[in-house]
This record gives C-alpha cells, structure tokens and sequence, in this order.
C-alpha cells in the first residue's frame, strides 16, 4: 500500500521562500521525468520559442 497517487512515485519539496526559491520535483526511478527532458531540449533545439512555449503550459498547467 502507498501514498503515492500518479503511476510513478513523485515527491515535491517545498521550502521557505528566501531571496526567491526554486521549486523542484525529486523523481527516483522513473523514466517520465528523463523522457520530459529530452523531449524538452530536443524541441529547443529544433526550434527556441519551443522552449519557451513549453516553460508557459507548464506554469499554467500548475
């Protein structure tokens, strides 16, 4: 039995914010994030408003 609600387990720090924080999310053993990632630069590279198309759904889909 486990907390964990998405189909890999996820964990989101959250800390104080203090001269601006960074948020982040710890993924062990999950391939999504990596897959995210690749696809993210490969887009950058193809095209550089990709980039930041992607940054602005991710903000908003938050």
């Amino acid at each position: 039995r486990s907390a964990f609600r998405g189909p890999e387990p996820k964990v989101t720090l959250i800390a104080p914010a203090e001269e601006g924080s960074i948020p982040f999310n710890l993924a062990v053993n999950a391939t999504t994030p990596g897959r995210a990632a690749l696809l993210f630069e490969a887009s950058s590279r193809l095209n550089p408003k990709a980039a930041e198309l992607i940054l602005l759904v991710r903000r908003w889909a938050k």
